[in-house]
């Protein structure tokens, strides 16, 4: 699986469990949510081992003899389009959530490395201690790729462990066309990839990799699990291009705006410059229930200035913007995507009419 997702050779099950060359593996777990608890665990256990070794370091930011201490100390980052579950498996391994506000560029949401550069310089120079990062590789809300170069390298600067949560759009790798997703990716510690969802295996079936497995082998004393899988043939991704269809009758229709960046099967829309009416369209098409559709939203902050007798009020506003999910997945046909179109500009109309009574 390395080798058809075009990973690192990094992350290939060693030979040898001792050799001090190569120590990289991989594992099934149940889903993204364990894979990233299990790595978050086994960081904070190789870095309370690593202070407590190190008596310069953990006379000069901690007490050696109250580990709590320690781990009170230690900090995680993620963006604001992070999976919930990254948020639990830090939570669950009892690190400190330093989460980074995204930044809205046209249609992306932007996890900007120089956010997160700032924010472990100001947690170092508090006595924090930063141990890990985690970035997506298609978000929940909106199917956004983080820029893995940019972070990771931000995370080898100052000695973080990457984690790339790819649950969702990691098996894409497997299409030449999409490996451009993928910049960055040598620069991971881990990565994840639940088969389950594209890959059409059952559930649960999460691939974990690993560049260094005793990162969790060591955490939690057991053998290193090594992952051997065979696939008959190759996954076929027409559910992308009918995604991209979708879109199009949506953006020809003219009531509607697209708010993501559509490369995969998610489409996220709404009514032009709406919330209350695009709301209102969720709740109809839900009450005819001919086409099934999520509600979701973000939240994008902008500065203001406001002059009054020759001074200057700096202030910040929070702007939400409400939008449907409309997904593309595995057997969705041309037939299904015009249905729920017409479906969904039936119910448009009659909703805009009301409003224009």
């Amino acid at each position: 699986m390395v080798h058809a997702l075009g990973l690192p050779d990094k992350f290939l099950s060693s030979s040898s469990v001792n050799d001090p060359l190569h120590k990289g593996g991989g594992v099934i777990e149940v889903s993204a949510s364990l894979a990233c608890a299990t790595v978050a665990l086994g960081i904070r256990d190789r870095v309370m081992k690593t202070y407590v070794k190190n008596t310069s370091q953990s006379t000069k930011i901690i007490d050696e003899n109250k580990t709590g201490s320690m781990v009170d100390r230690m900090v995680a980052y993620t963006s604001d389009q992070a999976h919930s579950s990254v948020i639990r498996a830090f939570h669950l391994a009892m690190l400190k959530c330093h989460m980074i506000q995204t930044r809205k560029m046209e249609k992306k949401l932007i996890f900007d490395s120089k956010d997160l550069k700032e924010a472990i310089e100001n947690d170092i120079n508090k006595g924090f201690i930063p141990v890990m990062c985690v970035a997506t590789m298609g978000t929940t809300s909106t199917c956004e790729f983080e820029n893995l170069y940019e972070i990771g390298n931000i995370c080898k600067k100052f000695n973080i462990w990457f984690h790339v949560d790819a649950a969702y759009a990691g098996s894409a790798l497997l299409c030449p066309e999409f490996r451009y997703l993928g910049k960055g990716i040598e620069l991971a510690n881990s990565i994840n990839i639940n088969a389950h969802k594209l890959l059409l295996v059952n559930f649960d079936c999460s691939l974990l990799w690993l560049s260094d497995h005793t990162v969790i082998s060591t955490a939690f004393q057991v053998d290193p699990l090594y992952l051997q899988h065979t696939f008959e043939g190759m996954p076929e991704y027409r559910h992308f291009d009918l995604a991209k269809k979708f879109e199009q009758l949506l953006t020809t229709d003219g009531r509607f705006e697209i708010v993501n960046d559509v490369q995969f099967g998610l489409v996220c829309f709404r009514l032009k410059n709406n919330n209350e009416l695009t709301k209102k369209l969720h709740e109809n098409l839900l009450n005819k229930g001919e086409v099934y559709l999520v509600l979701s939203s973000y939240h994008e902050n902008a500065g203001q200035e406001l002059g009054q007798m020759n001074t200057t009020i700096s202030y910040q506003t929070t702007t939400t913007t409400v939008f449907l999910r409309f997904v593309s997945i595995h057997g969705t046909t041309m037939k299904d995507i015009d249905y729920a179109y017409q479906k969904i500009a039936s119910c448009a109309t009659e909703i805009l009419d009301q409003f224009n009574e």
